[in-house]
């Protein structure tokens, strides 16, 4: 029972909503309005640039990025988040140095597993090397720090005019003036 008090109620064909027949009645042009028209996507950063000069300058990087993506949909790459191919090319890269990696890692303590488990002394085995990690950071020929790429080329420039550069691990510091 939906507690309607014994009156009869007709259902919108539109919403599926029950109503009384003579609410129904009005309620069928109203509802009918608002299911027919599709309501404008809002987008509160359009609204905020409107009037301003940042304006041309929002509807340029989205008309950018639009064809950015068609581009990449079309060649069937996915575009990585930073907008850098190299980026997502590197990183598909390295996941088989880091499968590898962990391969090896797996058949070392199978063996040592096995060799425990015979009475053999492990430090008798040989154990697989696993590839050298590739270090793919950038060093700073003024500080030796090693960095990304994107970051290496911000941090070198400004490095190369720095005048109290920081000491590399185990350089003693300067002497002072007295």
């Amino acid at each position: 029972d939906g507690g309607g008090g014994g009156m009869d109620l007709e259902e919108c064909g539109t919403c599926g909503r029950k109503f009384n027949p003579t609410s129904m009645l009005k309620h069928a042009k109203v509802c009918a309005k608002v299911f027919q028209t599709k309501r404008k996507v809002m987008d509160s950063s359009k609204m905020r640039s409107e009037g301003t000069d940042n304006a041309k300058f929002l509807q340029e990087s989205q008309l950018r990025e639009k064809k950015e993506k068609a581009a990449a949909a079309r060649r069937g790459v996915r575009p990585s988040p930073a907008g850098n191919e190299e980026v997502a090319l590197t990183k598909k890269a390295n996941w088989k140095a880091k499968s590898e990696e962990f391969r090896t890692a797996m058949r070392n303590s199978r063996k040592i597993t096995e060799a425990q488990a015979k009475g053999v002394d492990i430090r008798s085995l040989k154990l697989e090397d696993g590839p050298a990690e590739a270090d793919e950071r950038v060093p700073c020929p003024h500080c030796g720090r090693k960095f990304a790429a994107i970051t290496a080329e911000r941090h070198i420039p400004k490095c190369a005019t720095t005048v109290n550069k920081p000491r590399g691990v185990g350089v003693p510091p300067a002497r002072g003036r007295r």
